[in-house]
This record gives C-alpha cells, sequence and structure tokens, in this order.
C-alpha cells in the first residue's frame, strides 16, 4: 500500500502535475472578428509555459554547476555516470543512492555559509599578521 503511494507521488512529481496549481489557473476572454480568425492568447500562454520551463531547467544546471564541487577522477574514485546506483549483496535488500543533485539547496543560506567562511578566513588572517607584528 505504501509503496504504491510513493509511486504515485513519484509520478506526479516526475509530470510536474500539481492539481492545486491547474485548479487555480486563471480564465482568460479575448475577442475574435466575426468572421473567424484565430486565438491568440492560448498559444502565448503555451509558448510563455515552455519558456519558464526552459529558464527553470537552465537555473537548475547553474546551480548545479555553481554549489557542486566539481572533483577530479582518480585511480580509486569514480564519479558514476547513471543517476542511480544499486548495491545489491546476497541475503539483503538492495540500496538504491539517488543523485538528488541540488534538489534541495537553499541557495541563500548557502551564499551566507560562504559569506561566514570567507569572513572568518580573513579575520584569521588580519589577526595572524598582528600576531606576528607584535612579535617582530
Amino acid at each position: 500500500m505504501r509503496r504504491s503511494a510513493h509511486q504515485a507521488d513519484m509520478l506526479e512529481e516526475a509530470e510536474q502535475n500539481d492539481p492545486a496549481r491547474q485548479r487555480y489557473q486563471r480564465m482568460y476572454w479575448e475577442a475574435l472578428p466575426e468572421f473567424g480568425g484565430d486565438a491568440i492568447v492560448p498559444a502565448s500562454l503555451e509558448s510563455s509555459k515552455k519558456v519558464a520551463q526552459h529558464l527553470a531547467a537552465k537555473a537548475l544546471q547553474l546551480k548545479d554547476h555553481k554549489y557542486l564541487p566539481s572533483i577530479p577522477d582518480t585511480d580509486t574514485i569514480k564519479t558514476p555516470k547513471e543517476p542511480i546506483q544499486i548495491s545489491m549483496k546476497d541475503g539483503r535488500p538492495d540500496i538504491h543512492f539517488i543523485d538528488v543533485g541540488t534538489k534541495f539547496l537553499d541557495v541563500s543560506s548557502e551564499i551566507k555559509r560562504l559569506a561566514r567562511i570567507e569572513s572568518r578566513a580573513r579575520f584569521r588572517t588580519k589577526k595572524a599578521a598582528e600576531k606576528q607584528k607584535l612579535s617582530a
């Protein structure tokens, strides 16, 4: 029972099928000529949805590139090519390792964390320079 609910949630997330969002979509009315003519607004809305999805995907790629460390492969450590790795051992359940990238990364808190790190580093170098100046 729980497994099918989880699969349904994952399917809905993969399709980006958000019923609450669809429920509150605004209706648009457009005046058309009396003797035919095509509506412009529906095509414009579809175009803007596609542009928004493209920009969101591009922003996610930039976030991945900026905040995920790129560690070069070595003889012992290899970067997996597949986003899902499965570890199987006899007599034990399979373990699925799923690379979620920066899906759950809060960019604002990450920026603040990096700023604190830089601030502490500047403070340490300043303090070390003062200590060296006093001892000299």
